[in-house]
């Protein structure tokens, strides 16, 4: 609604109608309005005001001189990059800014300067406040992020950072107690800088007078809980997804030809292979009764081999955008033998993105973590809660794994170092079964991160949770073996089993089967 400006004694000094309200005021009050100031002191006042530095002889006499108008000289120090300098830092103070993390060795807090950058730049592209909240709230999740409009990278992504810039303890006594003050944090800073008014309180109690109850408090920490703490590969991040776009187009396009070439390449050796499978035959057989008995009382917190979409947790590229299924050809990186088929599903790291690394500038994860690079090159297991805390880990090749648990990422010192297991070994060791000893932190909430070491093949098929380590998988059990030989196979079945299966590859069809595992393992 639009108001008409109020009288005024003083006609004289209103310019604009908006300074007829502030007289007016002044005016019920016997206060005079002060002098006006002259051009040498208008001029510091707004180089202060905006830019919070003081101006040049230059600009101060081309002002006096009149060569520079009022409103030339905002304009300029809108547009010039100490505007967002100057105000950021009022941002920065509510979100509680900081780049290390107060605790004892006051680590750093990883590319903390990226989010202070972040928060100028947005400032001065006037990026909308409802966008900007939106970024920091889940910036990681915007089906549209922003992108800096000269180098192309995620913007929104990099606003998710503020919700970790607190005090962080390193290997705490009681990690339960570190999780829930780590929240509690996180939820004060979000609610006084957003909301204007916290929501803290409501951890203990229903607020007294505002509508803020205990309910509310917990919805948002389970928000937060159901989150995890990464380092993101932001600068690459539009052009990675694009890369990887290209590369799934290219292999569905030339899978097919590949397959069919690998099927006639291996033709000539049906007999040989037959052969094989009969000496095996007997073996195979017996030993499927004992594989499942394998995993019988086993808790399955993920299983790679047949994985639910909701438990596929990449982050990043290294493993792709879903599991690799049995009857699949895979890139080995390997000279000699640049192709094999997929015997098993797992999840398993792809060659095609050996060089992904971090940028020269970026930061590592400070303390023990930061022995190997996890950005973008992790895999997240869904979040379960331990039993008797005996975890054990189906894998192939070279990597580590980091147990999260209730969400604790900084970790120094002996107390908590069975958090970290190394798989040990080399790429070349068969598919093996790794014990993670948890029993400490049976009861608590937890996560695993798997993360390939340099250069090597790694793949993870399961992760179960029971006392006994499971027998080793030396043989797999091979149902379609089984099925026709009840008695034992002949030559000329195996001889069929082997030129079926040829068949299935040549038409790119293994991955179709009732049983593809035990097709590509023919």
């Amino acid at each position: 609604k639009d108001f008409a400006p109020p009288a005024v004694q003083d006609q004289t000094w209103p310019r604009e109608a908006l300074d007829r309200f502030i007289l007016n005021k002044l005016e019920d009050k016997n206060i005079q309005p002060t002098a006006e100031a002259d051009a040498r002191t208008l001029i510091r006042r707004l180089y202060f005001d905006l830019v919070g530095l003081p101006p040049s002889l230059d600009d101060v006499e081309r002002f006096v001189a009149g060569a520079d108008s009022y409103e030339a000289v905002i304009d300029r120090l809108l547009a010039s990059p100490r505007f967002g300098e100057r105000w950021a830092r009022h941002w920065l103070d509510l979100v509680r800014y900081a780049e290390s993390r107060g605790h004892e060795f006051d680590y750093t807090i990883p590319n903390a300067f990226e989010y202070r950058d972040y928060v100028i730049r947005a400032l001065n592209a006037d990026v909308p406040y409802d966008q900007f909240v939106a970024e920091h709230v889940a910036g990681d999740l915007l089906p549209q992020p922003r992108l800096n409009a000269a180098e192309g990278f995620n913007e929104s992504i990099i606003g998710t950072g503020f919700w970790f810039l607190g005090e962080w303890c390193h290997s705490p006594v009681d990690i339960r107690k570190d999780e829930c003050d780590r929240i509690d944090n996180m939820l004060d800073v979000f609610s006084k800088t957003f909301l204007g008014v916290t929501v803290a309180c409501a951890r203990c109690h229903d607020h007294k007078f505002d509508a803020i109850s205990q309910r509310d408090y917990y919805s948002l920490a389970g928000y937060l809980q159901s989150s995890s703490y990464r380092l993101a590969r932001f600068e690459t991040w539009n052009q990675d997804r694009e890369a990887a776009g290209s590369l799934v187009a290219l292999r569905a396009k030339y899978r097919p030809r590949i397959a069919a070439a690998m099927a006639q390449a291996l033709q000539p050796r049906v007999d040989q292979f037959a052969q094989e499978l009969l000496e095996q035959s007997d073996q195979i057989r017996n030993e499927l009764a004992v594989a499942e008995m394998n995993l019988r009382g086993a808790s399955v917190i993920v299983d790679y081999t047949n994985c639910p979409p909701a438990a596929w947790m990449a982050d990043g590229l290294l493993f792709g955008d879903k599991p690799t299924q049995s009857g699949q050809i895979i890139l080995t990186g390997d000279v000699e033998s640049p192709l094999t088929v997929e015997t098993e599903g797992c999840a398993r790291r792809d060659r095609a993105w050996d060089d992904l690394g971090m940028a020269k500038i970026s930061e590592n994860d400070p303390a023990r973590l930061g022995g190997w690079v996890r950005a973008g090159r992790s895999l997240k297991t869904p979040t379960f809660t331990l039993t008797n805390g005996y975890v054990h880990y189906l894998i192939e090749g070279v990597g580590h794994v980091y147990a999260v648990v209730d969400s604790h990422v900084m970790i120094n010192g002996p107390l908590h170092a069975e958090l970290l297991k190394e798989t040990g070994g080399d790429s070349d060791l068969p598919t093996r079964w790794i014990t993670h000893d948890l029993s400490r932190y049976s009861g608590h909430r937890v996560h695993l991160e798997f993360s390939p070491k340099e250069f090597e093949n790694f793949r993870v098929l399961k992760v179960v949770e029971v006392v006994e380590r499971p027998e080793a998988p030396s043989s797999r059990p091979n149902a379609l073996v089984s099925a026709v030989a009840e008695d034992g196979l002949t030559l000329a079945e195996c001889r069929e089993l082997v030129t079926a299966t040829l068949a299935k590859l040549a038409a790119d069809r293994i991955g179709m089967e009732a049983h593809p595992r035990d097709r590509a393992k023919l």
